[in-house]
């Protein structure tokens, strides 16, 4: 199957350092590797994260299937993919920062009405675009599950470690105002750009293996964000050995893998502190099952996503 991902918005769309960037090309990696064609549709690549194929300028006319990256690219795929392509738009997540959500319930009826095909990377999103008229089916992204492992490097100090991004959906301000509250912990966290708060340990736009080692110095995870789609750092963590601690928020990305059996959860950052006293390491292995059965690799969600398209 010949598919393309269109990320050509002129605004909101183009390979950049971020993670839905990354999620995009490693999803084509994976689709070469299962036996089909993928590229993506954009005029600027700024991702640097690892070495990848280039973008390509336009929709080519022998597409089989043309993929919305962002819900500002779903009108731009109805005017410009071929008439014999299947059209569809991923939502990771329902990005309400682009329009507004009305507009956006709007944009998806439309595409919908017009024989496209909505697909969600979490739960949370289907059940609230079916709030309003709007049918969406599940398509994970997967997970680079030989990837990840335990290297086994904690301290007898307990680490907690965290994502850094100055955007405030990411809620770093939570973890902020953690670090300050909680003793005798060390703290340690991954970005881009520099946190103003002391931290034992930070690295700046990691590599692979730098950042396993910070997943694998981490006893706890904890994931601060209030708005995702599917969350990746906390299953990268869990399966480096973290016990994932979340936010109670249902849509903080962690809800399609994160339950009372397999992680934490905090409503403020006072409850944060306290969860400290009471950690129950024997919920990472039930999370890293669930990440394998449930979630599984990217392999096994882009033979999905080919069915998905057919």
């Amino acid at each position: 199957m010949r598919i393309c991902f269109y990320n050509d918005h002129p605004y909101w769309g183009q390979l950049a350092d971020n993670g839905g960037s990354r999620t995009i090309i490693l999803s084509c990696e994976a689709l070469r590797r299962c036996g089909h064609e993928a590229a993506i549709v954009a005029r600027k690549d700024r991702f640097t994260w690892f070495r990848h194929p280039r973008v390509i300028a336009s929709i080519p006319s022998n597409a089989d299937a043309v993929i919305a990256v962002s819900i500002s690219d779903v009108p731009l795929v109805m005017q410009k993919a071929p008439n014999t392509a299947v059209k569809a738009y991923w939502a990771r997540p329902i990005e309400t920062w682009q329009m507004n959500s009305q507009r956006i319930y709007e944009v998806l009826k439309a595409f919908a009405k017009s024989g496209g095909i909505i697909l969600c990377n979490s739960e949370w999103q289907i059940r609230k675009l079916a709030k309003h008229g709007i049918n969406a089916k599940i398509q994970y992204a997967g997970l680079d599950l030989d990837e990840w492992h335990n290297l086994r490097l904690r301290p007898e100090k307990i680490t907690c470690g965290a994502l850094y991004s100055d955007r405030a959906s990411k809620q770093w301000n939570v973890f902020a105002s953690f670090m300050n509250k909680a003793k005798g912990l060390r703290f340690v966290a991954f970005g881009l750009g520099k946190p103003k708060e002391g931290l034992d340990y930070y690295v700046e736009n990691p590599t692979h293996e730098e950042l396993k080692k910070l997943y694998s110095s981490c006893h706890v995870w904890i994931a601060t964000s209030k708005m995702e789609g599917f969350h990746n750092p906390p299953t990268e963590a869990a399966l480096c050995g973290c016990l994932v601690v979340c936010s109670d928020n249902p849509h903080n990305g962690c809800g399609d893998y994160a339950n009372s059996e397999t992680a934490e959860t905090y409503a403020t950052s006072d409850g944060l502190v306290s969860l400290m006293d009471n950690l129950d390491y024997s919920k990472v292995p039930k999370m890293q099952e669930l990440l394998r059965t449930k979630i599984g690799s990217r392999e096994t969600n882009m033979a999905k996503l080919v069915e998905a398209l057919k």
